[in-house]
C-alpha cells in the first residue's frame, strides 16, 4: 500500500506542478521531462501521465498507448497488491545472483522497447 500510496503521491505532484510552470509558448507542448525540454527528444517515461490518467478513466487501450511500460509495472503491482490482501501472503522472490542478471536484463530490453515505442508515438521514428 504504502508503494501506492506514494506513486499517487508522485503523480499527484506532477500534475499540480504543471500549474506552478510557466505557460509554454504558442505551438509548444507542456513537458515536465528534462530531457525533452532540453533536447527535444521524449524520454522511456514519456506519456506515463497520459496513461495513468487513461487507466483511470478506464481506457485500457489508450493507457497502453500512451505509455505500455508503466502500465504494465503498475498492473503488476496492483496484481500482487490484490494477492496480499485476498490471501494475506507475501509474495516472496528468492532467486540465485544470476536469476536477477536475467531479470535485469529482461527489464533493460522492455525498458529500451518502450523507447522505440514512445518515440514512435511521437513521430520521432518513421515505420517501415
Amino acid at each position: 500500500m504504502l508503494v501506492l500510496a506514494l506513486f499517487a503521491i508522485f503523480v499527484i505532484g506532477f500534475e499540480c506542478l504543471q500549474f506552478v510552470l510557466p505557460a509554454p509558448a504558442p505551438g509548444e507542448e507542456r513537458t515536465l521531462c528534462m530531457l525533452r525540454s532540453t533536447t527535444g527528444v521524449p524520454c522511456p517515461g514519456c506519456g506515463s501521465t497520459r496513461a495513468v490518467k487513461a487507466a483511470a478513466s478506464l481506457e485500457p487501450v489508450a493507457a497502453l498507448r500512451a505509455n505500455p511500460l508503466i502500465i504494465s509495472i503498475l498492473g503488476g503491482i496492483a496484481l500482487v497488491l490484490a494477492l496480499r490482501v485476498t490471501t494475506g501472503r507475501a509474495i516472496r522472490c528468492v532467486m540465485p545472483t544470476a536469476g536477477w542478471t536475467i531479470v535485469a536484463i529482461v527489464f533493460v530490453l522492455l525498458l529500451l522497447l518502450n523507447w522505440w515505442w514512445v518515440l514512435r508515438q511521437h513521430g520521432f521514428l518513421l515505420d517501415g
